[in-house]
């Protein structure tokens, strides 16, 4: 260990200790895992808000037992970096306007642990990177293990996944392959797959371009079904019956921090030869501006004054509402409309009742469970859309 005493507490000097920097929806799950699996744990925000948030124990993730973790295990969380015997690196990678991978924050991550990395460390990188971004940060350093190690963790449900998913786990070099294996064995119940960072880069990219293709096929189908004046779920349920098809559920669009951001950076880098993703891209981009126009459509042709907008985050039962196009569509509409919305992670919205009972046009865009008790009778009069299958 380096040192003995920090925030004048007394540490063990038989525990290694992890440095999460970064403290969102995956670093803070992360932090509290690695606590209760036995490591000294420091979690560094530059988010003064979150940091009292956590040290208050008031911070707000809708996830199951994230507050019982938090209630048994204290992180001693600063805005700065400490020595530490491996730092988890867990920042946003969002897009430029460009289009092109904002790594300002993977390197700003970097920068502020470099003074405090020692021979010996790891450095392990979770944060989705263009393919190449681990070997490139790494050849600035010697002595130090870097690692690659793409998180497989949905909203909803993440304790779980972070400790049950396979990991497919990349190192810069067979030691730091191996040392962060040995890392991950302590709190991964799933399969570890050892490979090179920048496959381990690819593989992450590869997983949320699949999901981007298939979710726009879903969502082209669903444009297809209602000029053919068929139900979209009715078709992608029936074809799904079919031993070797698996279509998702088509949406307003596609959301969330991942797999409309992805696929960009395969793009960026293969312009040439990425033509199905650019196209699923375009069309679950697309389908965001679609689902607006069927709207605005029917409010024009039935002269409705107040509708209701059922589901604001990027997915259902998800807190989550980043990138979230039934968010994006209720801001376009409340400009022109009177737009109630309903969402039981939106605090500004109203309950589901009263929100049905005053309005004149029910929209589903996202199927939370909570919809599920709405009373078809209630519905009766009004006009329903439903691009989701929220009424189903």
């Amino acid at each position: 260990m380096h040192f003995d005493v920090i925030d004048g507490e007394l540490l063990n000097n038989n525990m290694e200790i992890v440095s999460v920097i970064g403290l969102g929806r995956i670093g803070f799950p992360t932090a509290l895992i690695l606590k209760k699996s036995g490591y000294r744990v420091f979690g560094i925000d530059t988010d003064e808000n979150r940091l009292n948030a956590i040290r208050s124990k008031t911070i707000d993730i809708c996830e199951p037992e994230i507050q019982t973790l938090l209630n048994q295990f204290e992180i001693f969380v600063s805005n700065k970096p400490a020595a530490s015997d491996i730092f988890l690196i867990c920042v946003p990678t969002p897009l430029m306007p460009d289009k092109k991978a904002d790594l300002s924050f993977v390197h700003s991550a970097i920068a502020s642990i470099q003074p405090h990395l020692r021979e010996g460390n790891m450095v392990v990188i979770e944060s989705t990177c263009p393919v190449g971004t681990t070997d490139e940060i790494a050849r600035h350093f010697h002595g130090i293990h870097f690692a690659y190690c793409p998180e497989r963790a949905m909203p909803g449900n993440l304790l779980k996944e972070i400790t049950e998913c396979d990991r497919t786990i990349g190192g810069v070099g067979e030691a730091a392959t191996e040392k962060a294996e040995e890392f991950y064995g302590r709190f991964c119940k799933g399969k570890l797959h050892k490979t090179g960072a920048k496959m381990a880069e690819a593989v992450k990219l590869a997983e949320n371009a699949y999901r981007d293709v298939n979710i726009a096929l879903a969502n082209e189908l669903s444009m297809v079904a209602s000029g053919l004046g068929l139900c979209d779920q009715e078709l992608l349920a029936l074809a799904n019956h079919h031993q070797r098809v698996n279509i998702l559920k088509p949406g307003p669009g596609v959301g969330g921090h991942c797999i409309p951001v992805d696929p960009y950076f395969i793009i960026e880098a293969f312009p040439e030869e990425t033509s199905i993703l650019q196209a699923a891209r375009t069309t679950n981009e697309r389908k965001q501006v679609w689902v607006e126009n069927k709207i605005e459509e029917e409010i024009q042709r039935y002269g409705c004054n107040t509708i209701a907008l059922l589901g604001l985050t990027y997915k259902a039962d998800t807190s989550d509402f980043r990138l979230s196009p039934a968010l994006q569509i209720y801001q376009n509409l409340k400009e022109k409309h009177r737009v109630i919305p309903i969402d039981p992670f939106y605090s500004k919205g109203v309950s589901l009742e009263e929100g049905i009972e005053q309005a004149e046009m029910v929209v589903g865009l996202v199927a939370h469970d909570a919809f599920r008790s709405v009373n078809k009778s209630s519905l009766e009069g009004k006009i329903v859309l439903d691009f989701a299958g929220v009424f189903k």
